[in-house]
């Protein structure tokens, strides 16, 4: 949230499992329903972890409560959007545009609808690029190694 606030938002709103007070006395944030979160916000950001229960959260009610000059940025997994239900939004002006650093499928097929859409920047998954993330990345992944290679549960899991 840190990086959004310098913008200078009317409102920073925000959805998980339960309201984080210390992010809300910090940023001015309000926690609020996954619903009243697509009515409100001008632009989505997800950046939520993929599991059982955020696979396919945003699909079309969701975009159909989003206002039509609303944007959302995908930065967290593909998976996390139904694309058909993006594709959707975007052909039929649910919703002004998106931006897709993640995709379901990855590389996206050069001929997948959304490629089509003016109003649909995609990213080749280029969102964990600075240097903590990556080192952190490495380190999850060597872990994981060594877990797996004692046969003992990974650390992280591929969805």
């Amino acid at each position: 949230m840190e990086r959004i606030v310098p913008f200078g938002p009317s409102e920073v709103l925000y959805h998980c499992g339960t309201p984080k007070p210390e992010i809300d006395s910090k940023y001015g944030a309000s926690h609020v329903s996954l619903d009243d979160l697509c009515a409100k916000s001008d632009i989505l950001i997800v950046i939520c972890s993929l599991n059982p229960t955020t696979k396919g959260i945003l699909s079309h009610k969701e975009f159909g409560m989003m206002k039509k000059s609303s944007y959302i940025i995908n930065t967290a997994r593909g998976s996390v959007i139904d694309e058909g239900a993006l594709h959707h939004a975007l052909q039929t002006g649910q919703i002004a545009g998106a931006g897709l650093d993640v995709m379901e499928k990855e590389p996206i097929p050069l001929d997948d609808p959304l490629m089509k859409f003016p109003n649909c920047f995609i990213l080749p998954h280029i969102g964990s690029a600075i240097k903590t993330t990556r080192e952190a990345m490495i380190l999850l992944g060597v872990e994981n190694a060594i877990l797996g290679m004692q046969n003992l549960p990974l650390k992280a899991e591929i969805q």
